[in-house]
């Protein structure tokens, strides 16, 4: 079953809102790409790597960042949480598409639960600066807990104590097993990207659609597979959906 999910979740292409999909996956390659190329932009981050590399040998030294540098970061955040959000809807989409839900009302679901993902992630900053210096074990933790808290809100309309609630209970015994397919899915998208950037002979702007193309792809994955848990933990779906939509 759990190989079943892993496969099933790396169709991302096959879903009843083709057209939806297609936007999201162009949208997060472009946001994606577009870190790189946007002008002034500087991906050059000698200064942090230099600091990093001084820390691990012992001695304390603050990073050195150019105007491009911060503007470059800026946008990394910014197109992180717009492949997240892409991420979210395509899960909607996909368990919503199941139950006949129409697009347009999916849609205006995630509208109505941006401003409450937006609460909960700015009162999950701290946390994740703590956890840094716990392996991240602290928000790993967190995240498994939470992990339906984006659907329940798209899809269930609930309020946001409900939807941390009702998240709690329903991944109380699939946390691990979730854990372990998010795992494998990012060990079997990052082995065919290194292989193109290590083997094939590319730099510079092949480098960056190459990076970007398989961010959107992991992006949809995570989605899918994010989907088929709330329709199997939360809808009690029996099955794994079949990956051919019906029409």
């Amino acid at each position: 079953m759990n190989l079943l999910l892993l496969i099933e979740s790396l169709k991302f292409h096959r879903v009843r809102q083709e057209t939806a999909v297609r936007i999201l996956f162009l949208l997060c390659t472009a946001v994606n790409a577009g870190v790189y190329f946007f002008p002034g932009s500087d991906p050059d981050l000698a200064g942090l790597f230099n600091a990093l590399q001084a820390a691990s040998e012992g001695q304390m030294t603050m990073p050195t960042f150019t105007d491009g540098n911060l503007l470059f970061m800026g946008l990394s955040l910014a197109a992180a949480l717009i492949t997240l959000i892409c991420t979210f809807t395509y899960a909607a989409l996909f368990a919503g598409g199941n139950e006949d839900m129409p697009t347009r009302s999916i849609l205006l679901g995630l509208l109505r639960a941006l401003p409450l993902l937006a609460v909960c992630g700015v009162l999950l900053v701290v946390p994740a600066i703590f956890s840094v210096f716990l392996f991240f074990i602290p928000m790993i933790i967190v995240f498994l807990i939470l992990y339906f808290l984006p659907l329940n809100l798209i899809l269930g309309r609930m309020r946001l104590s409900e939807a941390m609630a009702a998240s709690f209970r329903d991944t109380r015994r699939a946390r691990m097993v979730i854990l372990l397919q998010y795992m494998m899915l990012m060990i079997v998208m990052n082995v065919p990207e290194s292989l193109l950037l290590n083997v094939l002979p590319v730099s510079g702007v092949a480098v960056a659609l190459i990076g970007a193309f398989f961010q959107a792809a992991t992006a949809m994955m995570r989605g899918r597979l994010m989907g088929i848990f709330y329709l199997n933990l939360v809808k009690k779906v029996p099955v794994v959906i079949p990956s051919k939509p019906t029409v």
